[in-house]
């Protein structure tokens, strides 16, 4: 993890829009992880990991590090979490989430998963697969 939290510190967020330019770190290379995807997000205050979604083949894990972080789940219901709460998105529409910075301070979280994903952004009028 440290050399994770290292990575996601200089990670840079490149061209990504207001809002989604958390800086990240893929943690299983790191370790040689073979089955298991692991990635550190470092949010700065108002950013996200990435818009509302849920994954089909996947469930995700996320893992606070530090800081305050909000999650938004699948009936818009928010909550405020503390570091090493952890919170399961199961696959499909019932786990759909984001994750905020709403905070004034920094935000450091892992989430974790397994197997290949085909993601749904759904949020207003717009939306998208994505297969990684």
């Amino acid at each position: 993890v440290e050399q994770a939290g290292q990575a996601a510190q200089t990670d840079e967020p490149g061209e990504r829009p207001a809002g989604y330019r958390a800086r990240a770190a893929k943690v299983g290379p790191l370790i040689g992880a073979r089955a298991l995807g692991g990635t550190v997000y470092d949010l700065d205050p108002g950013e996200s990991i990435c818009p509302y979604h849920y994954e089909w083949g996947n469930e995700e894990w996320l893992v606070v590090l530090e800081g305050k972080p909000t999650v938004r789940d699948e009936d818009d219901w928010e909550e405020e979490l503390k570091p090493w709460d952890v919170v399961v998105f199961v696959e499909g529409p019932e786990g759909a989430h984001k994750v905020t910075n709403k905070s004034k301070e920094p935000v450091r979280v892992m989430m974790i998963w397994k197997g290949r994903t085909e993601m749904t952004w759904i949020r207003e009028t717009t939306t998208m697969m994505m297969t990684t």
